[in-house]
């Protein structure tokens, strides 16, 4: 899915890690490797995903850059 969104354009995705009995950690490398090696950014951990419109709507993603790191916090937006 990550190639073909890729190639369609998009540069980032969201995830949901659903498992409630955690996080496969070879499942989460898997999906950081296979976005990154197509230059997608990765947003998880997003709720209310189903309040936003599949059409007509903007998603806007402020991150925080930490030194060091290969991700953080940032503030997630969709106007509508």
């Amino acid at each position: 899915m990550i190639t073909y969104l890729a190639n369609k354009g998009v540069r980032f995705d969201r995830h949901r890690w659903s498992n409630a009995r955690g996080v496969d950690p070879q499942h989460a490398m898997n999906v950081y490797w296979l976005t990154g090696s197509h230059g997608v950014g990765l947003v998880e951990y997003l709720t209310g995903l189903d309040q936003i419109p599949t059409t007509g709507a903007f998603f806007l993603f402020g991150p925080i850059k930490l030194e060091g790191a290969h991700g953080g916090y940032g503030r997630a937006i969709a106007l509508y």
